[in-house]
């Protein structure tokens, strides 16, 4: 995997997803929601960090990671991701487990296609 994919995937999407795996796990469990599991997935993309330790959110993040994205990465697959950021910050925003869930676990089917287009 080419070094700047990898740099998106521990930095910003598995701060987002894999909570979100756990999540998804506990409540097909049985487990009953809790505001702390809609917390969980507003802290992945909300709670980051820079490379400078200064705060800031999973867009801020990834605009700051495009810079230096590889040229063979179509510019289509990085808005895809870029929409799919926006969409699950939004609906992480606004209060609704279900639609938070699945905007999160999205991210990683994005991630996934954006991989493809580069290649082995």
């Amino acid at each position: 995997m080419h070094p700047w994919l990898q740099r998106l995937r521990h930095d910003l999407l598995k701060r987002a997803v894999w909570p979100a795996r756990d999540l998804a796990e506990l409540l097909e469990s049985g487990r009953p929601a809790s505001p702390r599991d809609l917390q969980a997935l507003r802290d992945g993309l909300f709670g980051l960090r820079a490379d400078d330790g200064s705060a800031c959110d999973a867009r801020a993040l990834f605009a700051r990671l495009r810079e230096s994205a590889p040229a063979e990465l179509p510019a289509a697959g990085l808005e895809r991701f870029a929409a799919g950021l926006d969409e699950a910050m939004g609906a992480v925003s606004a209060d609704s487990l279900p639609a938070a869930l699945g905007a999160v676990l999205r991210l990683e089917a994005l991630f996934e296609a954006l991989f493809a287009t580069r290649g082995p």
